[in-house]
């Protein structure tokens, strides 16, 4: 299989002598590349490679280990089943399902319905050290969840201390702004007052990532302390240094917006007057409702 490109085939370019089901069998060990350009050979070849039955096998394969793949995909195969092949068709559902989701896995736009689809596994960052000793993942314990509810709730689970961070917390959906200094890869969700989370996608398996100079989110499962170095800081802030720094540049030494967390001993919340808010181009009216 590794070196069909480069071994010949035995077919005739201008029929396919031996029965349907033996070459429906050889190129189901192409992948989607192969069979692209083995189309192109003649139209017999075009008719097999471009079967429904083996770009949905490759769209199963393709997703085996991916958290995240939208339904519209999965329905587009599944509806296949027990059905024609649609054998040559001009629109196989299953093949553009197959590039549809690749293209659609670095989307990093997130809906309502898909920020409120997951159970948020969320932790603090090494750099709020004085979050830290409440943060489980920091104890190798499960991470606290953060739920988002669709009437624009959001609620922490197990929660932090009510006099810290209170029990329930109102969400909000930004579009990207289009200052040239700040390039995001997606849009932005703000609880309250606080930092900005920004949103990105995890390549290797498609799922969400919300992150803030502060926390971490994300979609799915987070690995232990030190075994997955992509979800630590040095590694998931790649490119996010900007956009960090924009949203920082008025926080002296990151004192202001830490105190909004910090237990010291005084007031727990910060006064309204140094409460964070975010710059204006994260507001700004890009033709569209800047809440979703």
């Amino acid at each position: 299989h590794n070196n069909m490109t480069s071994c010949p085939l035995s077919f005739s370019t201008s029929s396919l002598p031996l029965p349907w089901e033996v070459h429906l069998h050889v190129f189901s060990f192409f992948d989607a590349i192969e069979l692209v350009s083995y189309s192109a050979v003649s139209r017999d070849f075009y008719q097999a490679c471009n079967d429904n039955q083996i770009w949905n096998s490759l769209c199963n394969n393709l997703w085996a280990d991916k958290v995240y793949v939208p339904n519209r995909f999965r329905d587009m195969i599944q509806s296949l089943d027990g059905g024609d092949s649609d054998r040559g068709s001009n629109v196989l559902p299953s093949k553009q399902a197959y590039f549809e989701s690749i293209r659609d896995s670095k989307r990093c736009v997130i809906t309502k319905g898909e920020l409120c689809e997951f159970k948020w596994n969320y932790r603090f960052k090494e750099r709020f050290h004085q979050m830290l000793h409440l943060d489980p993942w920091w104890h190798n314990r499960p991470c606290r969840r953060s739920l988002f509810f669709p009437d624009f709730r959001n609620v922490l689970d197990p929660p932090l201390p009510v006099d810290m961070v209170p029990s329930h917390r109102t969400w909000s959906i930004y579009h990207t702004g289009a200052d040239e200094h700040i390039h995001a890869p997606g849009n932005f969700v703000q609880i309250d007052s606080y930092p900005i989370y920004v949103v990105s996608r995890f390549s290797s398996n498609w799922g969400w990532v919300m992150q803030s100079p502060y926390v971490l989110l994300t979609s799915f499962p987070l690995p232990p302390k030190g075994q997955c170095l992509a979800l630590e800081e040095k590694e998931i802030e790649m490119g996010m240094g900007m956009i960090f720094d924009n949203l920082d540049e008025d926080d002296d030494d990151d004192v202001d917006v830490l105190e909004e967390f910090a237990d010291d001993g005084e007031d727990d919340f910060v006064d309204d007057d140094d409460d964070y808010d975010p710059p204006d181009v994260f507001l700004q009216d890009d033709g569209g409702d800047d809440f979703i």
